[in-house]
């Protein structure tokens, strides 16, 4: 008996038949030197929570808010394996953050950063997104943000805590001082000296800084360590290849 479905190959299945077999997510066409937005929402696509969490936004969200303007983009993104031009999330990015609007003397947009703008997009996220939790039937469910922990959506999966200390290395009888800090994302510095990532992750959990000592009612040189106490669910990786002045 023959079966119910016929057998296709790869060899005969069009572009947007692959992109669905392979679980190949949409292109976003570049609207000119806007590499640096199609790059960073297509990084924040791959957190199915983010997807997840953004579908359930209010409909009165107003549609020209970044939070909606970005559910907007990855619904088109998923009925458009072929591609999609991101215009409509680019106004509403320039409308909030007018600086990635700049132009230049032709007229064309200006090349801008893309952790800049990883930066704004996660930041503005993090105030509209409620905090989630796994209820009975293993769905994830929002829920009220504790007052204890103070953690919203955006610190659950993609912050981490750090633990750091503080000593004089000018004043060793000065006691040592203790912080928790949170982050969004941690920087690997790539140098001559830095090969592999862990490498310069791990180069920036000590370090030199100086700051106004209490016993010696000056600036000294104090080295910070830091620890990670908390890694989130979906760690993201600032590359540092150079530095602006």
């Amino acid at each position: 008996q023959a079966p119910a479905v016929a057998t296709q190959f790869v060899e005969d299945m069009t572009d947007a038949q692959l992109a669905s077999a392979y679980d190949i997510p949409a292109g976003l066409t570049n609207l000119g030197n806007t590499c640096y937005m199609n790059a960073t929402v297509q990084c924040l696509r791959t957190i199915p929570e983010l997807r997840d969490a953004l579908s359930r936004l209010p409909p009165t969200l107003s549609p020209m808010s970044v939070p909606a303007a970005l559910r907007d983009n990855y619904h088109h993104m998923d009925r458009n394996p072929d591609g999609f031009r991101p215009s409509g999330l680019l106004s509403v990015l320039h409308m909030a953050f007018p600086q990635f609007a700049e132009k230049a003397e032709n007229g064309m947009l200006c090349q801008q950063d893309a952790n800049e703008c990883w930066t704004q997009l996660v930041r503005t996220v993090q105030e509209e997104l409620k905090p989630v939790e796994l209820n009975a039937d293993g769905q994830l469910v929002e829920t009220s943000r504790s007052a204890s922990s103070n953690m919203g959506f955006v610190d659950q999966f993609i912050g981490g805590r750090l633990k750091s200390s503080l000593k004089c290395e000018e004043a060793p009888e000065e006691p040592q001082t203790s912080s928790d800090e949170r982050f969004l994302q941690l920087s690997c510095f790539i140098s001559k000296d830095v090969k592999y990532l862990h490498t310069g992750l791990k180069s920036r959990l000590q370090e030199h800084i100086t700051k106004h000592s209490p016993s010696l009612d000056r600036d000294a040189v104090y080295i910070k360590t830091s620890l990670i106490d908390r890694l989130p669910g979906y760690l993201s990786v600032q590359m540092v290849r150079f530095f602006f002045k």
